[in-house]
């Protein structure tokens, strides 16, 4: 599964969006990407949601999130 592009408006700590099934890891997911220039760090639970958990709501980026779902 590959994410790219950027989130900008929502609420940090909040899920942005679902996965749906069939693309959902089977373990709790956490990734470091960029965030307003800044360090931003985003979480995929088992559930498919993607959750911006650290950064800004202002341009939180999805690039480079890549993993395999087993």
């Amino acid at each position: 599964v590959h994410l790219r592009g950027n989130i900008k408006t929502g609420t940090i700590g909040l899920s942005a969006f679902t996965l749906p099934s069939g693309y959902r890891p089977s373990v709790i997911l956490k990734f470091p990407t960029t965030s307003n220039a800044l360090f931003g760090s985003c979480t995929i639970n088992v559930d498919g949601t993607v959750v911006p958990a650290v950064g800004s709501n202002t341009s939180f980026s999805l690039a480079g999130i890549s993993f395999r779902n087993v």
